[in-house]
């Protein structure tokens, strides 16, 4: 391996549809000259989260697609991260973005192992947290109070409908969760910068048992010419069971991402790939109580 500094790794974590892909766009967006490599964690062989993700100027993204991160960290993400900085020794930060069903505990005990602290240093962990259904998904979803505990940074992200005692009394609640968890605003005014400033980590703790049974993930794949507005009637109709629909549909020559997060839907246009993918439909559906059979007839 040619890389020889220890490199500061910012793990980015926060539950399904917080925006995590999104604040990693604006990340480099906002830092062009920073020479950043990313580790995304797909839940399957079909990359969807690198759809979604703005790459360009980026020196390396890696995809770890073995299962939820959490699970996982142990044994591949050392060798996702190795991988990763050997094929891109001019890495000055690396990213790694957890899946919205990751416990971070875990993440960060590997992080901080000894067998990685001859390539990397965890600097900081940042939550995204959905101000807008932050009520709903915490009591739903412990799993949502478990990210906020381990992150150093919290950012509030789709706080604008909002009003500012509303805003200032999430952000006190949301500090008062982990152990001196700095909470800010996403929005406009963030200076993005604050994620590259060293933070001094917590302490490594063994992992708790972190179980994904209560969950449940389908992919629906398709290499027929769906149509577009069928697939929007059809998101709109699947039932509140169904927490994140993400994915890609190829049709008429036109590429589109397509994302659900409760029941705002968002079908976008995007530049066409260089080649057609296969398949041609992709689309990842996570929640509580699965039917997947129906799923297949609605997108069908």
């Amino acid at each position: 391996m040619v890389q020889q500094s220890i490199i500061p790794v910012i793990l980015i974590t926060g539950f399904l549809g917080a925006g995590k892909t999104t604040f990693i766009n604006q990340l480099i967006h906002d830092h062009p000259n920073q020479r950043i490599s990313l580790i995304l964690n797909e839940f399957g062989d079909i990359k969807l989260e690198s759809q979604f993700v703005e790459a360009k100027g980026i020196g390396m993204v890696s995809e770890l697609s073995s299962g939820c991160l959490c699970c996982v960290a142990n044994v591949d993400l050392p060798r996702v991260i190795r991988y990763t900085l050997d094929k891109a020794p001019s890495t000055e930060y690396l990213i790694i973005e957890a899946s919205g069903l990751s416990d971070p505990d875990p993440v960060r005990s590997t992080l901080q192992s000894p067998d990685l602290t001859n390539l990397i240093r965890l600097d900081t962990v940042v939550v995204i947290v959905d101000a807008l259904n932050f009520e709903t998904t915490s009591s739903s979803h412990p799993l949502v109070m478990s990210q906020i505990a381990e992150a150093d940074l919290s950012f509030l992200s789709k706080s604008e409908s909002l009003t500012q005692n509303q805003v200032d009394g999430l952000i006190e609640r949301v500090s008062s969760i982990g152990m001196g968890t700095r909470t800010l605003v996403w929005d406009k005014n963030l200076d993005t910068s604050i994620v590259f400033d060293p933070h001094l980590p917590k302490d490594t703790v063994s992992p708790t048992q972190h179980s994904h049974a209560s969950y449940k993930t389908h992919f629906f794949t398709s290499d027929q010419n769906l149509d577009i507005k069928d697939i929007h009637k059809s998101l709109t109709q699947l039932p509140d069971s169904i927490l994140r629909i993400k994915g890609y549909l190829y049709s008429n020559e036109q590429y589109y991402l397509v994302q659900k997060v409760g029941h705002h839907v968002d079908i976008r246009l995007a530049p066409s790939p260089d080649q057609v993918p296969t398949p041609k439909v992709a689309i990842l559906v996570i929640g509580t109580d699965l039917d997947t059979e129906a799923i297949n007839t609605a997108f069908s």
